[in-house]
C-alpha cells in the first residue's frame, strides 16, 4: 500500500476525471480508522497536492476529521437500546385483531440474555478505547496537515493590517 501510495504522489493530476476518482479515493482511506499512522502520513500528503489551495486542504482535513467523530457518534447510537414502543405496539395491535376474532400470528419471544454487570464493563472498556485511538487519529491528522500546510492564510493576516 505505501509503494501505491508513493507513485500516486508523485504522479500529475492535471486531469480532473482523475483528480477527482483519486481524491474520493483518498478520502475514503483517511476515514478508516484502522489506517496506520505511516500510510495517513502519505495520504495527506498526497491529498495537498491534489488540492488546489491551502484553504480546500484545510477544509477537507476538517471534514475528514468531522467524519470520524461522525463514525465514533453512529456507534454510540447503534449501541443503545432500541426504542420499545414498536414493540409495544404490535403487542397491543395483535390483542385487537384476537379480539375482533381474526387469527393473529403467535408472538415469538425473542431470545434475549441477561446482560451482567461485567458484560456492561467490558463493553463500556472497550466503547472508551475505540473512542481513544479515534481521538488520536484524528490528532495525527490534524499534525500532519498543519505539517504540509505551506502559506499563512490570508484571512488571518488582514485582521492585524488593519490595526
Amino acid at each position: 500500500m505505501e509503494q501505491l501510495l508513493q507513485i500516486a504522489l508523485i504522479m500529475d493530476f492535471g486531469d480532473e476525471v482523475g483528480r477527482r476518482k483519486m481524491f474520493s479515493l483518498l478520502r475514503s482511506i483517511l476515514v478508516l480508522p484502522e489506517l496506520p499512522e505511516g500510510l495517513t502520513e502519505r495520504v495527506i500528503e498526497i491529498i495537498r497536492r491534489v488540492t488546489t489551495s491551502e484553504r480546500d486542504f484545510s477544509q477537507i482535513i476538517m471534514e475528514i476529521v468531522y467524519d470520524l467523530h461522525d463514525i465514533l457518534n453512529e456507534e454510540e447510537e447503534e449501541g443503545q437500546d432500541p426504542d420499545t414502543s414498536e414493540d409495544s405496539f404490535v403487542s397491543a395491535l395483535s390483542d385487537v385483531l384476537n379480539d375482533a376474532g381474526k387469527k393473529a400470528k403467535p408472538k415469538k419471544p425473542s431470545p434475549k440474555r441477561a446482560v451482567t454487570p461485567a458484560d456492561e464493563e467490558e463493553e463500556d472498556e472497550t466503547r472508551a478505547v475505540k473512542e481513544l485511538m479515534i481521538n488520536l487519529k484524528c490528532l495525527h491528522i490534524a499534525q500532519c496537515m498543519l505539517q504540509n500546510v505551506q502559506d499563512v492564510f490570508p484571512f488571518h493576516i488582514s485582521a492585524n493590517v488593519r490595526a
